[in-house]
């Protein structure tokens, strides 16, 4: 059974920057990596090298910043974007899964507008190969 509201996209690596919790005003991460992305949400992998201290430290546990308000920067695209944690996953020894959520915050079209603009899995390294062939 399939619940997802929209269709998810993967993506070739889009980063992330300055990942902050406003509402605990810490910086949760240096930055992180979309993993996937749809006109719901991002995504975004974290290495355990980029989280804050106090996390690692477990101070503050990843599951208890599922509902709290995000902001962080889209590197590529200097867009910085609004979001809540609704998940958060250990998915490995090195890194962490964090899911974030826009739809209270942003327009459906421009939450469907950025999940298309992303770049889909393989597109990035497709386009750098049709550029260096056209020279």
């Amino acid at each position: 059974m399939n619940r997802r509201r929209y269709d998810r996209k993967l993506l070739d690596p889009i980063h992330v920057t300055d990942i902050k919790v406003p509402g605990k005003s810490i910086v949760l991460a240096q930055r992180g990596t979309i993993v996937n992305a749809s006109a719901g949400g991002l995504l975004i992998r974290i290495c355990h090298s980029d989280l804050n201290a106090e996390i690692l430290r477990q101070t503050i546990p990843l599951h208890t910043l599922e509902g709290e308000p995000v902001v962080m920067t889209i590197l590529e695209m200097a867009l910085t974007i609004e979001a809540r944690v609704v998940r958060t996953d250990q998915a490995a020894p090195e890194w962490c899964d964090i899911a974030i959520d826009f739809t209270d915050n942003a327009p459906p079209y421009w939450r469907e507008c950025l999940a298309e603009l992303l770049p889909g899995l393989g597109e990035m390294a497709r386009d750098s190969i049709s550029e260096r062939t056209n020279l």
